[in-house]
């Protein structure tokens, strides 16, 4: 049961990992100005919805593993969104100067780097759990509301 699972969660993240990073590789170039420019309106509504995704993935851990299946298809609509969030953000530095565009990737990377680290260490709470760790309930400590 365990050891098949943690191998798919983890091709599943190396795959969503690889697919972010070439499409990091590609937004590295400046937007060509033939391209329609996005709005920030645009922007921050899929932010807005990454947000969502991370609260979502954070509330999988109720104080017992989620199944193997939820984290995957958390980690593939968490992955859908930041792709989103990557062209969207790209899309806003068309006819931008080079010091917003420099502004707007470096903080895309900062999100991006977030994003790995939530996923990363999703999968690995889930390997932890999986041979035994616990999390601890708080409704123990502080009550139930």
């Amino acid at each position: 049961m365990g050891k098949a699972e943690k191998t798919e969660l983890n091709r599943s993240l190396t795959a969503h990992l690889n697919t972010i990073h070439e499409t990091l590789q590609v937004l590295d170039q400046t937007a060509s100005s033939s391209l329609e420019k996005v709005t920030w309106t645009q922007v921050i509504q899929i932010a807005e919805q990454l947000s969502k995704q991370a609260t979502i993935a954070g509330m999988l851990w109720n104080g017992e593993a989620p199944e193997a299946k939820q984290l995957e298809e958390n980690m593939t609509s968490y992955f859908n969104v930041l792709q989103g969030f990557l062209l969207l953000s790209h899309g806003s530095t068309v006819g931008a100067g080079p010091t917003l565009s420099s502004i707007i990737h470096e903080s895309v990377k900062r999100v991006v780097d977030c994003s790995f680290r939530l996923m990363k260490e999703s999968v690995s709470l889930y390997e932890w759990m999986l041979t035994g760790g616990r999390i601890l309930d708080l409704t123990i400590l502080y009550g139930q509301n």
